[in-house]
């Protein structure tokens, strides 16, 4: 099974990063529970870091499955760097990739980790909540809240030095909504591991 569809009964995400990466290139996967890799980077365009004054163009990333077939793509358009937008950091989820499904809101918070996750219509559906800095803990755990803020539907976990992220969430989710939380995992990456997005090795499928 290949592309989406294999997000249909999954439950849980696991981002992994390869012992083997170098300094300039690190090789990251997503995998199942059961430890089958879905879904690998392909083309990088533009710059991610989640220092804003560094990285003010637009970001492009290709994720693509098992059969080397683009299946994702997020993008995030060139940043404004007036403050009077919010800095907001958000990202486009286009799933297939000429099919907008949602997006992933951040805003610039001192009080701690706050990602906001909407459909394609713009109704929140879920929200990602973690602690001031993420980077600094051993373990760390950031809640996945339903749109109300109070109910907690899932996990996002980093176990002290390990180079990898478990993402739990409901199994009845819309497989878009699932794509969506797909790039959320990239986007959570970087911030747990301090990556820079455009420095992954690049699965070239082409």
């Amino acid at each position: 099974m290949a592309g989406l569809e294999q997000l249909a009964t999954v439950d849980q995400l696991i981002m992994r990063m390869e012992t083997e990466s170098s300094e300039t290139r690190h090789k990251i996967f997503v995998e199942n529970s059961a430890g089958k890799k879905l879904f690998y980077p392909g083309t990088v365009s533009g710059r991610f870091r989640r220092n804003l004054y560094l990285s003010l163009q637009a970001f492009n990333l290709k994720i693509l499955d098992n059969l080397k077939n683009e299946v994702i793509h997020v993008h995030r358009p060139g940043l404004c760097c007036s403050l009077s937008c919010g800095l907001s950091l958000d990202l486009f989820i286009l799933a297939p990739p000429d099919t907008f499904v949602g997006k992933i809101e951040e805003k610039c918070r001192i009080c701690g980790t706050k990602f906001g996750i909407k459909d394609a219509s713009g109704k929140k559906v879920f929200v990602i909540k973690g602690p001031c800095c993420v980077r600094c803990s051993k373990n760390v755990e950031l809640k996945i809240l339903a749109a109300d803020e109070k109910t907690q539907v899932g996990f996002i976990s980093k176990q002290a030095k390990a180079k990898c992220l478990r993402m739990s969430f409901p199994k009845d989710m819309d497989v878009e909504m699932k794509a969506v939380m797909v790039g959320a995992c990239f986007l959570i990456f970087a911030t747990f591991f301090n990556v820079n997005m455009s420095r992954l090795w690049q699965y070239h499928f082409s």
